[in-house]
């Protein structure tokens, strides 16, 4: 019968003495690194402080040397060049990884209407016109510029050479109204001042909206 005595917790079982040992051996671990650590630390302030009180004298040492010891000077001169060419190939992979992964289709050329149209990709326009990718598709889903694209039969979109022109134009005039200040830049206002200022120009590009098989 329940005698309404609540259970004791069971406790834990004990630990062996290899494992107790583990454990001590863990903490002393860790003591003896953060004492390392503050020791470090303490050098560190050390040297900076001894090295601003007698900078001078060290530079001037290290010029005499330089001067009189041919093998100082040349370990000197060595170290020189390992950092110039290790500066180098960073500025090289930095420069390699701002240029595009791949390479850009080239242009093509289409019929319409007894005249032939060159065509640039989608990769093409966002390089010429500095736009995002973001911020060209925004601007292409809600009409900012026409609906002037072709797609091929993979998908791919492509625009007529002088809407490269027309798109530089619109990015043009987005900064020089966002310098002014003014509220005019924001996309619902940029959009009716851009139409407006670009009224014929919109008009002298074709509306080639559709799908192009084998082109």
């Amino acid at each position: 019968m329940p005698t309404g005595i609540p259970k004791s917790p069971r406790k834990a079982p004990k630990r062996g003495a290899a494992e107790r040992a583990e454990v001590v051996r863990k903490v002393e671990a860790a003591r003896k690194a953060k004492r390392r650590q503050r020791r470090k630390i303490g050098e560190q302030n050390y040297y900076k402080e001894w090295y601003d009180a007698n900078k001078e004298a060290v530079l001037e040492g290290r010029k005499t040397r330089y001067a009189t010891d041919e093998d100082y000077r040349e370990r000197i001169k060595e170290s020189v060049k390992r950092s110039k060419d290790r500066r180098k190939k960073v500025v090289e992979r930095r420069e390699k990884r701002s240029q595009p992964s791949s390479r850009l289709p080239r242009p093509r050329t289409m019929t319409w209407e007894d005249s032939t149209i060159a065509l640039v990709s989608f990769g093409t326009l966002l390089q010429e016109s500095g736009l995002t990718k973001l911020t060209l598709n925004k601007w292409l889903r809600d009409q900012v510029l026409p609906p002037c694209v072709v797609v091929d039969d993979r998908k791919h979109r492509w625009y007529p050479t002088q809407y490269i022109r027309f798109v530089k134009d619109m990015v043009v005039l987005r900064e020089d109204l966002r310098l002014e200040g003014e509220k005019n830049w924001f996309l619902s206002h940029f959009k009716k001042i851009a139409w407006g200022k670009f009224f014929d120009q919109r008009r002298g590009i074709p509306d080639l909206c559709g799908v192009l098989k084998n082109m």
